[in-house]
C-alpha cells in the first residue's frame, strides 16, 4: 500500500500537518468497508473556493463543508477514485455549532467524503443517522489507532 494513493492539497489555505496518520486511517476505514483506494485527492480550501465549485459543478448557491466527486469506474465500484474538497472555514464554524474540537470536526469531514465514495448516502434522516454513526465509529478508530484521548 503506497501512501501516494492519497494526496492532500491546499488552495488559498495552509494545512497544519503532513497527515501521515490520517492517510493510514483512511486506508484502514476503506478496507473496513471492503474498498481499496486507487487514487484519492483531498483539497483543503476556504468557503469562497468551495462555493465556486458548488455553483459551477452542482448548481448549488450555498456554502458547504465538503464536496465529493466520485471519479471511479462504475464497473468496479470497490476501487475508490475521487476528489474531495473541504472548506476549513466550514470546519471551524461546524466545530462551534456541534460543540466539537476542530480536530474532531476535521476528521469527521475527511471521513464523510470517503464514506460517500464507499457508497453511503445522507439524503434522508435515516441515512444521515447511519452516516453519523459511521463517522463516530471511524473517529473512535482513529483515536484508538493513534492513542488519542
Amino acid at each position: 500500500m503506497s501512501s501516494t494513493k492519497i494526496s492532500f492539497n491546499e488552495v488559498e489555505v495552509k494545512i497544519q500537518n503532513k497527515k501521515t496518520n490520517i492517510k493510514n486511517w483512511i486506508l484502514e476505514i476503506s478496507k473496513e468497508h471492503n474498498h481499496t483506494i486507487k487514487s484519492l485527492s483531498y483539497t483543503f480550501s476556504n468557503d469562497a473556493f468551495l462555493l465556486k465549485i458548488n455553483q459551477s459543478y452542482l448548481n448549488h448557491d450555498t456554502l458547504t463543508d465538503i464536496i465529493t466527486f466520485d471519479l471511479g469506474d462504475e464497473t468496479n465500484n470497490k476501487k475508490i477514485e475521487g476528489d474531495i474538497y473541504i472548506s476549513l472555514e466550514r470546519i471551524k464554524e461546524n466545530a462551534k455549532i456541534h460543540n466539537a474540537s476542530y480536530k474532531e470536526e476535521e476528521l469527521r469531514v475527511i471521513i464523510h467524503g470517503l464514506l460517500h465514495l464507499c457508497g453511503f448516502e445522507d439524503k434522508n434522516d435515516t441515512d444521515k443517522r447511519n452516516m453519523r454513526v459511521l463517522e463516530e465509529n471511524a473517529i473512535a478508530k482513529f483515536n484508538a489507532m493513534f492513542h488519542v484521548e
